[in-house]
């Protein structure tokens, strides 16, 4: 019985040392190619730091279609609670500034971005209700 407790020890430190998070710091990336229905590609990367349960970042895209073109980029903030994370992300775009509220679910090596119709509440953007994570983003190198 005296040599249990310096063996469960061991045991704990062992299985501590083998269990490594993924860490969700780093950069993940959309890229949607221009179909029939949708004729505007899109290729939008975030880079995300987590500390604790504060999030913050950048993100920059580039929207390219017969009609439209242009880049983008801004920056988001706000918290992580379990495997979301709730933002406000301000763009600047064809130089105007967004603010939009978005979501998006940590999932293995990847983000999914909450999409949805959306609304102006108090001059920022928010999803409305029955939005779904659908959006894939797959964590790279950051460049």
């Amino acid at each position: 019985m005296k040599h249990l407790l310096p063996v469960l020890l061991l045991l704990t430190l062992a299985f501590a040392c083998q269990s490594n998070p993924t860490s969700i710091d780093g950069c993940y990336t959309n890229e949607t190619p221009a179909t029939a229905d949708a004729p505007t590609s899109s290729t939008e990367t975030i880079q995300i730091t987590v500390t604790g349960d504060k999030v913050s970042g950048t993100i920059t895209g580039m929207q390219d279609g017969s009609e439209i073109q242009n880049a983008y980029s801004g920056v988001l903030e706000g918290t992580k609670s379990g495997d979301v994370l709730s933002v406000e992300t301000t763009f600047t775009i064809e130089g105007s500034t967004v603010i939009e509220k978005q979501e998006y679910q940590v999932k293995d090596n990847e983000l999914l971005k909450k999409e949805g119709p959306l609304h102006e509440v108090d001059g920022k953007l928010e999803l409305e209700p029955g939005a779904t994570f659908n959006k894939p983003y797959k964590k790279g190198a950051c460049q």
